[in-house]
């Protein structure tokens, strides 16, 4: 009977042996020995080749047998290749291939290491970003910061209607030339919108190469649909409709809001986001601040008597409200909502939904398909048939480069055609005579003439006849 050790004594005896931690196991691999080996209860088990080393199989819990090869090169890095599952590869090609592996590693090779590149290049293919990720990240990282607040709505809708759709899982460095053109023709419908969508893939991909997403954009050199530019300006009859039904509404703060906008030229955005702060109306100037322009700096505009006289109607209308909300023992506006010169229906908030106010404005003074914008351009048509300058109004529009301005160009033909018809007026008379002068009708020659011309006629040919050479029989 053992004798139980005492505290403190290693065991002794058979009863008290210790387990060994275990340890690789080695015999001669054959397609028999390999299907002898029992499967371990838990994990896996490797078993290695007597006979060629660093050739092994690993034996899982479930007993599936997987050869592999497995040595140290001469620059020290251990190097292990997964040959093939047992069944799928026999034993003998699995040894062959393992054969081949050391026999490189033994001439001073790497033969592990486009395997390891290989894993590399996969890793960083199921970790690399996907066109979601970049649409994100441009519009945090590029839109909300440098953009207005307009334009990162549209590039939101365009990322949410045709990027993501179209490219959201794939990612970014896999997406080709002919992915982008294909999306392109695919809107040619519409080209504005195919040309703003490519424009907007066209920075992305340059902030991707930027961020090492990608090396190249690869929607660099794609050709834009042709647009057709889209000029409307109002005639005097229209202007006249327009002003007078504008006049007449009794929506006041809309009304005056798109008054404001002819009689200045002002976008759309920074008239409804104006501010009573912005405008000097001792000295009859409007400074519109950065964050409101286009073109992200300050803005000043002098201002007219009509504009002038539309604020001052904005402004008796606050004093009225103000009264209003006195007289039903309302709380005042708040001073974030009285800031603004065209107040919303809220307390704190400016004037935003005006597209239904303009479609029945422009039914009533009957001006199909007139824009907004539109007031804009025709603000810009008044000043140049007026016979003003581009540079300066450029810089009446808030226009930082005169080829902006430039598309108002051809509207200066009018007033100079006007000039052309008063010279013609005057000059007109004694061109006509000197037209008839120049243009009488020739007389007919005579008969003496005719038969001179004859003859003159008769001598050349004569006299070509006596310069040919003679001909030899």
């Amino acid at each position: 009977m053992p004798v139980p050790a005492r505290h403190g004594s290693q065991p002794t005896g058979p009863a008290a042996t210790v387990p060994s931690a275990p340890q690789p196991r080695r015999l001669r691999l054959t397609k028999t020995s390999v299907e002898g080996l029992n499967p371990p209860a838990e994990g896996e088990t490797v078993y290695w080749d007597s006979d060629l080393t660093g050739f092994g199989v690993r034996v899982s819990k479930t007993g599936r047998r997987t050869y592999f090869v497995q040595a140290h090169t001469v620059a020290g890095r251990e190097g292990k290749m997964r040959i093939g599952v047992h069944g799928v590869v026999t034993c003998e090609d699995a040894r062959g291939i393992a054969r081949q592996h050391l026999g490189a590693v033994a001439a001073g090779l790497d033969p592990f290491e486009d395997r390891r590149a290989a894993k590399r290049a996969e890793t960083e293919r199921r970790e690399a970003p996907t066109m979601d990720q970049l649409c994100d990240r441009y519009l945090s990282d590029h839109a909300e910061v440098h953009k207005r607040a307009k334009s990162i709505v549209d590039d939101k809708s365009k990322c949410t209607r045709l990027i993501r759709p179209r490219f959201g899982k794939r990612r970014v460095a896999e997406i080709q030339r002919d992915d982008i053109e294909r999306l392109h023709r695919e809107l040619r419908e519409t080209p504005y919108e195919a040309n703003r969508v490519l424009a907007l893939l066209s920075k992305m991909f340059n902030l991707a190469v930027a961020w090492k997403y990608r090396a190249d954009n690869p929607a660099q050199g794609i050709a834009k649909f042709p647009e057709e530019p889209r000029e409307r300006f109002l005639s005097d009859d229209e202007m006249k409709r327009l002003v007078g039904v504008l006049a007449a509404h009794p929506t006041r703060v809309t009304a005056c809001a798109v008054a404001l906008m002819l009689l200045t030229g002002a976008r759309r955005g920074e008239t409804l986001r104006a501010k009573w702060s912005e405008f000097d109306l001792v000295a009859g100037i409007w400074i519109k601040p950065s964050g409101h322009t286009k073109q992200r700096r300050a803005h000043r505009v002098p201002l007219n008597a009509p504009a002038l006289a539309v604020l001052g109607e904005m402004a008796a209308l606050a004093e009225q409200r103000a009264r209003a909300r006195e007289a039903h023992g309302l709380l005042p506006l708040s001073d974030e909502a009285a800031a603004y010169v065209f107040p919303g229906g809220g307390d704190s908030e400016h004037l935003k939904e005006i597209k239904r106010f303009w479609s029945t404005v422009c039914k009533r003074a009957a001006l199909p398909n007139l824009r907004l914008h539109d007031l804009r351009h025709s603000y810009a048509s008044i000043l140049v048939s007026a016979g003003l300058s581009l540079p300066v109004i450029g810089r009446l529009l808030g226009h930082t480069q005169t080829a902006t301005t430039a598309r108002y160009a051809h509207l200066q033909d009018n007033p100079l055609r006007e000039a052309t018809r008063i010279v013609g007026d005057v000059v007109g008379p004694v061109a006509k005579e000197l037209l008839a002068i120049t243009h009488e009708p020739e007389q007919q020659p005579t008969k003496r003439a005719k038969r001179t011309q004859r003859a003159q006629r008769a001598q050349r040919a004569q006299r070509a006849q006596r310069a040919q050479p003679p001909t030899v029989a």
